[in-house]
């Protein structure tokens, strides 16, 4: 009742239908309320978006909105899209006029900026360079699904985008508030995207069943027995989705068969995003583009076609069955031992709540990616150690300028005037073309060999380096060798469990427009 008075604006509108409050929300309000940085850790469905969102608006309302007061960032189109369905009607209750702008959807007006907007890293990279002006008034952040970014290019892209509104454009410090499902240190995570983050957790676990048959064929079975309607399989590429969706119609009706990855249409992801939210029976298969919060209604188990590439990974997907339950449903499909040696850990890690830690490196292909930002939006020129603070969240002074020195030698940048730099017209059209925002490279299928016995352990597809690590035939290996198309990778001893993995697998697109011989970190 206290909760409720305190809310006195946003009870109605985000809460009148809970019988009772979560408990990340009774717990999450008071501290947001307050104007304290929050990160908040709390499994799928708890009802974490209500728990941020509310209190903020609440805060707002209080203090008199203005032209962009709110700023939502999201990892994935698909995901802006479903808070969009969720928030609109709340907030147009409330008064709170709102946009979403990615890469689809150009909307936040230029002429009278809405209240709030929801956007992913890549397009607020975009407005920071295209149209910065209604940013001064940001008063609240709020950082949606923070594992799925950090210790990722992606991830240190935003801690860059944050610095730079920080530094060069909000009118006064800005309230950050993080959510996220799994956290293997909250605290630690949070200091790198927040100041002095309170950190708020529900202990709350959920129970996993998990099931590991030999084929598709054998998960049908498997799911009429157990009477299960409704379930997604998560597939690792978008190859596999295609493939997997044709062979499924011998087992299940070929027009209860949704398919959904990230190179479908805008329309077309939409589409089958908004269909299996109103069926009570079907199959969607997916990539890992709707691992994430999206709104597809209650689903009865979740499919695994091969092991994911990380336990954080697995219990994301998992999570995404029986919200309205205790317990998760998952149904492995594993037609090699390895396979089922990787899933049986997976299982054991995820039924007792384990994820992976990851030692946190950054990603220099970054500091290229956001230095043609700055100064692609700042065409006058940036001074040296202006720029360089502002790249300093990913690595020393020394490192920064050598990078600096080697772009300038490529020719996309140049001195200026009084100790400046500034982008060379051939920065500036890769501007003009759209070429700077995103990092996110393409991804190829590879050949993983173990370079001790010569043996052929599998494939996958990802983005790789040297140094990184990978979950494969329930080990942990090391990338320690890169050809066309083969990573030759080595064991790393000791418990999977207890594993610290070095690096993500990934690296950023911007990766060639580093100095060749850069040391790693």
């Amino acid at each position: 009742m206290d909760l409720r008075k305190t809310l006195s604006r946003t009870w109605g509108p985000f809460f009148q239908s809970y019988g009772r409050l979560r408990l990340i929300q009774e717990r999450a309000i008071p501290p947001i309320l307050a104007g304290e940085n929050v990160i908040l850790v709390s499994p799928a469905a708890t009802g974490k978006t209500e728990a941020a969102v509310a209190p903020a608006v609440e805060r707002l309302l209080a203090g008199g909105q203005g032209p962009l007061c709110l700023l939502y960032l999201s990892p994935t189109r698909a995901l802006v899209n479903d808070l969009e369905i969720r928030l609109r009607d709340p907030l147009r209750t409330l008064g709170i006029s709102l946009a979403v702008q990615t890469g689809d959807r150009p909307r936040l007006s230029r002429s009278r900026p809405e209240d709030c907007l929801i956007t992913t890293p890549e397009s607020l990279d975009s407005l920071l360079c295209r149209f910065p002006a209604p940013l001064p008034g940001i008063r609240i952040i709020i950082l949606d699904e923070l594992h799925v970014l950090d210790n990722t290019f992606r991830g240190d892209q935003m801690i860059c985008l944050l610095n730079r509104l920080s530094r060069f454009h909000l009118q006064s410090p800005a309230q950050t508030i993080a959510l996220s499902a799994t956290l293997a240190d909250p605290a630690e995570t949070g200091s790198r995207y927040l100041n002095d983050p309170v950190v708020i957790e529900d202990p709350m676990k959920r129970g996993l069943v998990g099931h590991i048959v030999e084929d598709l064929g054998s998960a049908i079975s498997l799911m009429r027995t157990e009477g299960l309607r409704k379930a997604l399989l998560f597939c690792n590429s978008r190859k596999d989705v295609e493939q997997i969706s044709v062979s499924l119609a011998d087992a299940w009706p070929r027009e209860r068969i949704l398919v959904h990855h990230g190179s479908l249409s805008r329309a077309e992801r939409e589409e089958t995003e908004r269909t299996f939210r109103h069926w009570d029976w079907g199959i969607c298969v997916a990539t890992m583009t709707l691992e994430f919060g999206i709104d597809i209604g209650d689903i009865d188990a979740t499919l695994l076609f091969r092991p994911p590439p990380s336990p954080s990974s697995f219990l994301q997907r998992v999570g995404r069955s029986c919200r309205r339950k205790h317990d998760m449903v998952a149904i492995c499909v594993a037609d090699k031992e390895e396979d089922r040696r990787l899933f049986q850990t997976l299982i054991r890690l995820a039924s007792e709540g384990k994820i992976e830690s990851i030692d946190y490196a950054p990603d220099p292909s970054v500091i290229v990616q956001q230095a043609f930002s700055i100064l692609y939006g700042r065409p006058r020129g940036v001074a040296i150690d202006v720029l360089v603070d502002a790249l300093s969240p990913l690595a020393p002074p020394d490192r920064i300028e050598r990078i600096l020195d080697h772009l300038s030698e490529k020719g996309f940048i140049e001195p200026g005037m009084r100790s400046s730099l500034r982008a060379t017209t051939r920065l500036m059209d890769m501007g003009e073309r759209g070429l700077i925002h995103s990092n996110i490279p393409d991804q190829k299928e590879y050949r993983i060999t173990d370079i001790e016995s010569g043996r052929h352990i599998g494939s996958l597809v990802l983005s790789a380096a040297r140094g990184s690590t990978l979950l494969l035939s329930g080990r942990v290996w090391e990338i320690v060798e890169l050809k066309k198309d083969t990573l030759g990778v080595k064991m790393v001893k000791g418990p999977m469990a207890r594993t610290h993995f070095s690096r993500r697998y990934q690296t950023g697109a911007f990766t060639p427009y580093l100095p060749p011989d850069l040391p790693m970190i």
